[in-house]
């Protein structure tokens, strides 16, 4: 599963997992795998203007893997709904063996997801009901309600127009998890549906994303830029990332 996350221009510091403090508009996260430090997810949230998608999700995944640095930037326009519903996508980034690939664009209407290259090249595939694009989950847990049962249901898409639905978001209830060494008290959420295995998120009171864990070994972790970078020793290499904005 691919992911994405945005350019930084500036980051108030991460609030501690336990804290009730507001969000702030944009937030970093340590990726692991296997508890080995892999890369970071940063999302940066703001406001468009356009009346039909009012809110932008800017965001950057950035890891490194045999040796190899990779990247990807994702720009969501989203309505202001209760999913984020995806309207239009653009993304940029690097290939599986690191080069440059083209921006390509996805838009979402009629219940399709119509991909357009940068050669301008179209394809189109179903995509039926409320479309959540890839990681713009991260921000749609922090609006959910504690309340037990399913709360969420939408047609998730991944990679372009990789469709994948009848997914759903349930809220287990609360649970003492540890993070960082601290044990802390936190909302539980599990994503299930087609083509994924459950996906777990753990919210503070204040409804900041604080943990996240995907097919069993794969967590990312609210951190701080300086962190998220530093944990994997990348701190020079994504300031020198290529298409930064």
């Amino acid at each position: 599963m691919l992911l994405a996350v945005v350019m930084v221009l500036g980051v108030a510091p991460a609030a501690r997992p336990g804290e009730s403090e507001k969000p702030a508009a944009e937030r970093w996260y340590k990726w692991s795998i296997s508890g080995r430090p892999t890369g970071y997810l940063h999302i940066k949230r703001s406001k468009s203007g356009v009346a039909a998608s009012p809110v932008v999700l800017s965001v950057r995944f950035v890891a490194r893997f045999r040796g190899q640095l990779f990247w990807q930037h994702v720009q969501a326009h989203c309505r202001d709904d209760s999913c984020l519903s995806a309207v239009k996508v653009v993304i940029t980034g690097t290939d599986d063996d690191g080069g440059r690939m083209p921006s390509t664009e996805v838009a979402f209407h009629d219940g399709k997801a119509v991909l357009t290259t940068a050669e301008g090249r179209r394809r189109a595939k179903k995509a039926p009901g409320k479309v959540v694009y890839e990681f713009t989950t991260f921000e749609v847990i922090r609006t959910l309600p504690f309340k037990k049962g399913v709360v969420l249901e939408f047609t998730q898409v991944e990679e372009g127009t990789n469709v994948k639905e009848n997914h759903k978001i349930a809220y287990v209830g609360r649970e003492t998890v540890s993070v960082g060494g601290e044990k802390i008290g936190l909302h539980k959420f599990e994503q299930t549906g087609q083509g994924i295995r459950p996906c777990q998120y753990w919210v503070n009171d204040g409804h900041e994303l604080v943990r996240v864990v995907m097919d069993g070994r794969k967590e990312f972790l609210l951190s701080t830029q300086e962190e998220a970078a530093a944990a994997f020793g990348i701190a020079d290499e994504q300031e020198r990332l290529p298409g930064r904005p």
